[in-house]
């Protein structure tokens, strides 16, 4: 991790440039000035909050003193969506308004479970981890106790970009146009698509909204956050500990697996969106500045990465113009930001060819591995999302 700020030196980031061209992953970007702010309201003191790191893939950490399980439990915000549409009377839903309303109300039911998911998980005693915990010692308690100077747990999330765009996308084709009824969507996502090529090639064709430096699209996003950060704020397992909440999370592929079609052109079981990403051949300026417009205040902040796929010619060939990027990005405001600097063709060969491409390197969630120690189904999502992201450059 590289933590970057208004005043980081230029031959620092060049050499971070450098470094991320060579195709290994590494480093992640941690924007200082949005995190520690955040971490201030929050409640770590000056002194902690300039010292803070990771403790898996993005999540902010006070090392030492902070004992919380930052990847608790994934949030996966099209499950509210899906629950709207196989529980809910459609009949009664006559504007776009009623349907956030009633896509509230059943996220609200899904908070609850994961708040039951947490208090289910006993904490164990670890005598070891106290010993070392700045805190435990002070009050004489474990930290399974709560010794530590801050306990806090956080919960990561997936597929808020294809709720996003699901929820845009009938607020087009349903409430504007008029083109679709919400039985229509209905019978598409339960059915998979199964008698509707044309409506999926539609959806596929549509340009992601998510990412959008739009005010609606930023708007919508960040009701939905306030929501679940007003909702989802704390819980009691013995010791009451306060919840941080984010935008990433690592289980797109694997909470995807058997969930129903949703109405951005993804079929069952098809991965989620990833992260905060550029796939949907939105510029690189625009999704940064789409990231810098949400509030990751209060108790947002437990991990909100941009995760771009970037061919290597490109950025070899503007590696001072990518500079200039990173520098205004920082300035405008991102959170986090990591990379994958991969083409799509070097990826379908190793696919095919493994032994020709035995040092492939590709960042997976927060950390790098060889491409061959992949399973074919990550293989494969590297391979759409290199592809995806190259479209722009055609």
């Amino acid at each position: 991790m590289l933590r970057v700020n208004g005043n980081t030196p230029e031959d620092l980031l060049k050499l971070a440039v450098e470094c991320i061209s060579t195709g290994l992953g590494t480093p992640i970007l941690a924007n200082d000035e949005v995190i520690i702010p955040c971490l201030l309201e929050f409640g770590i003191n000056e002194e902690d909050a300039y010292k803070y790191t990771t403790s898996a893939c993005w999540e902010p950490l006070i090392g030492g003193k902070s004992v919380g399980n930052n990847n608790h439990t994934p949030l996966n915000y099209l499950r509210a969506l899906d629950n709207l549409f196989k529980r809910d009377n459609l009949e009664l839903v006559r504007d776009f308004d009623q349907l956030i309303d009633r896509y509230f109300f059943y996220l609200e039911r899904n908070l609850k479970a994961v708040k039951r998911v947490i208090k289910s998980h006993i904490p164990t005693r670890d005598v070891l981890l106290s010993v070392f915990t700045y805190g435990c010692y002070e009050s004489g308690k474990d930290v399974s106790q709560g010794g530590a100077l801050y306990n806090n747990l956080g919960i990561t999330s997936v597929a808020m970009g294809n709720t996003i765009n699901s929820l845009l996308n009938i607020k087009k084709y349903v409430f504007d146009e008029k083109v679709y009824t919400l039985y229509d969507v209905k019978r598409m996502i339960t059915s998979d698509y199964a008698e509707d090529e044309d409506a999926l090639s539609l959806l596929k064709d549509t340009e992601s909204y998510y990412g959008k430096d739009d005010k609606k699209v930023i708007a919508l996003t960040q009701k939905i956050m306030d929501f679940v950060s007003d909702k989802l704020n704390y819980v009691e397992d013995g010791i009451e500990k306060k919840i941080k909440i984010g935008l990433s999370g690592s289980a797109y592929m694997e909470a995807a697996r058997g969930f129903a079609a949703s109405f951005d052109g993804r079929k069952e079981g098809a991965p989620f969106v990833v992260h905060i990403s550029n796939e949907g051949n939105l510029a690189f300026t625009e999704i940064t500045n789409f990231a810098a417009k949400l509030d990751y205040g209060d108790n947002r902040f437990n991990g909100n990465v941009i995760d771009l796929m970037i061919n290597p010619d490109f950025i070899n060939r503007n590696q001072e113009k990518f500079l200039l990027f990173l520098n205004g990005s920082i300035q405008t405001g991102f959170f986090e930001m990591q990379m994958n600097v991969v083409s799509s063709k070097d990826l379908i060969e190793a696919k095919k060819n493994p032994d020709k491409f035995p040092n492939l390197i590709v960042r997976v969630w927060g950390f790098s591995a060889y491409f061959n120690d992949l399973t074919e189904d990550y293989k494969e999502v590297l391979i759409q999302r290199a592809l995806a992201s190259e479209k722009r450059l055609i």
